[in-house]
């Protein structure tokens, strides 16, 4: 029996939600969550574990389901000069 492995390497990266096909979840389109890891079956299926803003945990399936990794900001400090 094969085993499957759970990559964690973006674990706490922000994503939105761009689709689901799922018509037992709530979620739309422009909701944010936390990423927290990818279950790759033997098959070579992935599930990417997401943890959504509104409490939910709902798995986006690689290839139907679609989402983007949320770029943080850049924080620009500038100097005082005296």
């Amino acid at each position: 029996m094969a085993l499957v492995n759970f990559d964690t390497t973006n674990k706490g990266k922000r994503v939105e939600l761009v689709y689901t096909n799922d018509p037992y979840t709530s979620l739309k389109p422009g909701v944010k969550g936390t990423y927290e890891g990818c279950l790759k079956q033997p098959d070579g299926r992935h599930q990417h574990c997401i943890r959504w803003d509104d409490g939910s945990l709902l798995m986006m399936i690689e290839g139907v389901d679609r989402f983007n990794f949320i770029a943080k900001k850049k924080t620009i400090s500038k100097g005082c000069r005296i």
